[in-house]
């Protein structure tokens, strides 16, 4: 492979996706293993505890399956669902910073409290759906989103245009999530005059989308680092960092 050819292929981006398993899996052991119970009309299984540590376990399961998922999304050419999955890993992200935060703190607020709560009655595929309730409103992104402003003026960071960037990002990758008409037309090949519905077929589009799941990699790996303070696993952290040092300098989320 040249080396034009291997930064295309962004290895450490590829590499530190692979360490993820194992720093999540470590994290895990506190509330594995998870036990098999009879809940919404079926056995299922869950985890040992159901508290605001089990929600970012969860969270952070999905986070990294989705992420994984999304690079081979790329690697065959289906980039705008790619970047459906990205936007569903940026928000497990913040949903997990978010609870994090109140629990450093020691006294989360009524949303960090209430969404814990509604993280674990939310009913299951195939469960059993029972009898009607009345409409809930849940805690939105909006709400979740102030724990990042609290964070960033801790740091002493605008939080306010902070803010502002994780909505005007946010909205670019709804687009995809809504099915877009940029997004749709991306599949479209000029020279047969048909959409590509089996993956996009150049080389030059998967190297951007790359490049955005980089980008993504890093909230994945800070929400992480979230969840070692939390543990207070000072082993995980300093593994963590280690790999997070690699990627910011390979500069494959860069551009």
């Amino acid at each position: 492979m040249n080396p034009a050819t291997a930064a295309e292929d962004f290895p450490v981006t590829r590499s530190t996706i692979d360490e993820l398993d194992g720093w999540l899996h470590r994290l895990a052991t506190p509330v594995l293993p998870a036990r098999k119970v009879q809940r919404d009309g079926r056995r299922r299984w869950e985890l040992r505890e159901r508290n605001a540590y089990a929600l970012m376990i969860a969270k952070a399961v999905r986070m990294v399956s989705g992420i994984q998922a999304a690079m081979l999304l790329i690697d065959n050419g289906f980039l705008p669902e790619s970047a459906c999955l990205l936007r569903i890993v940026s928000d497990l992200s913040l949903e997990i910073v978010a609870v994090a935060e109140g629990e450093l703190r020691g006294q989360p607020t009524k949303a960090q409290q209430d969404f814990v709560a509604e993280f674990f009655a939310r009913r299951s595929l195939g469960g059993d759906t029972g009898p009607k309730q009345e409409k809930k409103r849940y805690v939105s992104r909006e709400e979740l989103m102030k724990t990042h402003v609290r964070l960033a003026m801790a740091a002493r960071v605008d939080g306010e245009d902070l803010r502002d960037k994780m909505r005007t990002v946010a909205g670019v990758y709804d687009g995809f999530v809504h099915g877009s008409y940029s997004s749709a037309m991306e599949l479209y090949h000029g020279s047969r005059r048909q959409f590509m519905l089996h993956g996009q077929e150049g080389t030059e589009e998967r190297v951007v989308y790359r490049k955005a799941l980089a980008g993504k990699l890093h909230e994945v790996i800070h929400s992480l680092v979230m969840i070692t303070h939390v543990a207070g696993d000072e082993a995980v952290y300093s593994d963590i960092l280690a790999g997070l040092t690699r990627l910011q300098e390979s500069k494959e989320s860069i551009g």
